[in-house]
């Protein structure tokens, strides 16, 4: 009964020395990795967010208002930015209205002034073709009677009168064909500076020499297929062009669509190639394992 006591008080006493030989074998900044997590959590590393692109006020706008633009919220310049987009592209599809509607009325007004200098080029020419003019018989002047010679004066001064008539006529249909063909000449200029800015629009490689004669080759390839003759090809539009661009572009497409499906259409083919024989006797090799198994395993089984 005296030794348990004992025992118990060097118990006690020992216990602060192996707290001290743990104290000075671990020191406060070398614990061991369990236990230094327990005294100090690790601190956990918040995600990085990917940071959007800045959106940019428009270009048109002054310093200030794009100072107070990047002061906004996000999704408040993500609003101003697109309607600012539709309002540029509202605007440019009605100045190309605009441009649009004064070509085409500048077109017909020309032609309606070429028109109307072609008629009136004519009928002056037909107002020409009125006169005939006679030249005085010159003998009236040799018969010695005054009355002869009074008379060849006054035909040859209406003989006179006649020409110059005429070459007036003639002068002033000249004068019209020289301002029909000034104005269909303007009209031409105009409508192929038109046909040509369409096709630098629409097709980007238009304005480069080498890559617009690889493109017309191309063009007058399906022209030809499509039944275009050369002269008809020399005389095509901006909308002929634009169409066989078009068709080129189909027959590219369709030409990959067919090669996709001879791809796809391979391994059928080849599985069509397989003999029969050899098809059903893999069918019979495939079927004949079911059987041995169902026969092992249910031996007794009189349904079989």
């Amino acid at each position: 009964m005296s030794i348990e006591p004992v025992q118990a008080v060097e118990q006690v006493e020992a216990a602060p020395e192996e707290q001290n030989l743990s104290a000075a074998q671990y020191p406060d900044d070398q614990l061991p990795a369990e236990e230094a997590q327990e005294a100090e959590p690790a601190e956990a590393l918040e995600p990085v967010e990917e940071q959007e692109p800045a959106i940019e006020a428009p270009d048109s706008w002054p310093k200030e208002d794009k100072d107070e633009f990047a002061a906004l919220p996000r999704h408040q310049q993500e609003v101003i930015a697109r309607r600012e987009r539709e309002r540029d592209a509202f605007v440019r599809q009605k100045a190309q209205e605009v441009v649009t509607i004064r070509q085409a009325t500048e077109n017909e007004a020309r032609q309606a002034i070429a028109q109307v200098h072609r008629a009136h080029q004519a009928q002056l020419e037909q107002y020409a073709q009125r006169f005939e003019p006679q030249a005085p018989d010159v003998r009236l002047l040799q018969t010695g009677q005054e009355q002869d010679r009074a008379l060849y004066y006054q035909m040859d001064a209406e003989y006179r009168s006649q020409i110059a008539q005429r070459d007036q006529a003639q002068r002033e249909a000249d004068a019209a064909r020289l301002q029909a063909e000034t104005i269909e000449k303007q009209h031409s200029q105009a409508h192929i500076a038109q046909e040509l800015a369409l096709l630098n629009e629409r097709i980007p490689e238009w304005s480069d020499p080498s890559r617009r004669s690889k493109l017309l080759e191309e063009l007058q390839s399906i022209g030809t297929e499509l039944g275009y003759s050369s002269e008809l090809m020399g005389q095509a539009s901006a909308a002929d062009l634009l169409a066989l661009k078009t068709a080129s572009e189909w027959r590219r497409k369709a030409a990959k669509y067919d090669q996709l499906n001879k791809a796809k259409m391979q391994p059928v083919r080849a599985a069509k190639s397989i003999p029969p024989a050899a098809r059903s006797g893999a069918a019979g090799q495939g079927a004949s394992p079911s059987r041995d198994v169902a026969s092992t395993l249910y031996p007794n089984d009189v349904r079989r």
